[in-house]
């Protein structure tokens, strides 16, 4: 019983070890681990705006009543 009981901790521990680690990857690439929508406060209604960054890269998208502009961020 003992060992059957090793060899399914040693099992677990494999499979939550892949796990995580995948986890950590996804993390890493995404460009998304930031998120903001801004607003100005005069002019709700003609301003917005999408923010998003991770670890590398990033966009940020802005409209100030002009049309929408758009900005990378590095």
């Amino acid at each position: 019983m003992t060992s059957m009981f090793r060899r399914g901790t040693i099992f677990a521990t494999f499979f939550l070890s892949l796990l995580g680690g995948g986890l950590v990857c996804a993390a890493l690439v995404t460009q998304h681990w930031v998120e903001a929508r801004p607003l100005r406060t005069p002019n709700p209604q003609e301003s917005a705006g999408r923010v998003h960054f991770g670890l590398l890269q990033g966009k940020k998208e802005l409209n100030v009543a002009y049309g929408w502009r758009t900005y990378h961020i590095c």
